[in-house]
């Protein structure tokens, strides 16, 4: 990839839809996916001439000048080309009835462990593209080559959901001259009250962390900021000028919950939902585990203890969209357009850009 920006393999081949399954970019010249995945949609096509390689862009799927082969293998089937390709490149095989787009959902940052494209899914009103949805944990982290790389998807918009407390322990420096549009829509996740959950537990106010503890936040997430819930997946919709990140400090409770009712209102299925949401427990979980393990051997954290707050508990989002349904389904249907305040935002928030 450019400017030292690569993107590593995923080492999982998830089926999201019959139309839409996800790859590997395993170097910068190859893509990667099951062979047993494929198997299921060729019905005897020869592969190499039902494929091309293509980009994915905000704008649409671009098919690729280049040239390539494939390498069809008994466990892995890679496509490989004699030059590098796009950062969001992708296969696309068409069939008789139907045509399939092999892609890498997660991109890998150096300062982004759960960074990926949350679109790409097919839902009963319409199709979710690819390229357009992203979510992830905290920018705080980001290196110039990371920031390089968001311009090059075609990210323009950034919705960042953390209060004051959180982007002040982590704040976001957008790069001099950037063009993204930062927008601030502050939805607090405490557990039993505590603004920050992992000193709670240092100081032994926590004793553990249940997936029904997650679960009640969630639902408190729902009861105090269900308008600021519409106004993120408003902005996440609105945005005519590019591919949109939204993102919290993990990455995952508050970012899982406007992901999910965007890919709901596509009339996307609570099956690949759940798919979607728990990606985080593959990317970010393994790597806090590991990041965490000083402050747990000097506080005499056991971390199983508190892993339902260092992961995604489905229990805890499956709680939280039942109760969406039961009290306040309008904000997942297509036709309703959500976040009536969504004109304030765009007239009243000055963003103050953090230059690095």
């Amino acid at each position: 990839m450019t400017d030292g920006v690569t993107t590593r393999a995923n080492k999982v081949f998830d089926m999201h839809s019959d139309l839409s399954i996800t790859g590997s970019a395993i170097s910068p010249y190859s893509l990667a996916i099951a062979t047993a995945t494929l198997d299921l949609h060729l019905e005897g096509a020869n592969l190499a001439d039902v494929s091309d390689l293509v980009s994915i862009t905000p704008s649409g799927i671009k098919k690729l000048d280049v040239k390539w082969h494939v390498n069809l293998g008994s466990v892995i089937t890679t496509f490989e080309s004699e030059e590098p390709l796009p950062i969001r490149s992708a296969v696309r095989i068409s069939t008789a009835d139907r045509t399939l787009l092999v892609a890498p959902r997660r991109l890998t940052l150096d300062g982004l462990t759960n960074f990926r494209d949350f679109g790409g899914y097919w839902g009963e009103s319409r199709h979710l593209s690819w390229g357009i949805y992203y979510r992830s944990e905290n920018l705080h982290q980001l290196s110039p080559n990371d920031w390089s790389l968001l311009h090059q998807i075609g990210i323009t918009r950034v919705i960042d959901l953390r209060n004051p407390f959180e982007k002040e322990l982590q704040p976001t420096r957008l790069p001099k001259e950037s063009n993204l549009e930062l927008f601030e829509v502050e939805i607090n996740g405490r557990i039993k009250g505590f603004e920050d959950a992992l000193i709670a537990v240092a100081q032994g106010k926590l004793l553990q962390i249940t997936e029904e503890d997650m679960a009640e936040m969630y639902l408190d997430i729902l009861d105090k900021h269900l308008d600021d819930l519409a106004v993120a997946v408003a902005l996440v919709e609105s945005n005519q000028r590019g591919a949109t990140l939204v993102h919290c400090t993990a990455g995952k409770d508050r970012t899982g919950l406007v992901a999910a009712i965007v890919q709901l209102r596509a009339g996307v299925s609570m099956i690949k939902v759940r798919e979607d949401y728990l990606l985080s427990n593959l990317y970010r979980t393994p790597f806090r585990l590991r990041q965490l393990e000083p402050f747990f051997k000097e506080h005499k954290i056991a971390p199983l203890s508190i892993k339902p707050f260092l992961s995604a508990p489905w229990k805890a989002m499956q709680s939280a969209l039942a109760e969406l349904r039961r009290s306040h389904p309008q904000l997942l249907e297509t036709s309703y357009a959500p976040g009536s305040k969504i004109h304030q935002i765009f007239e009243t928030t000055n963003t103050d850009k953090e230059v690095i």
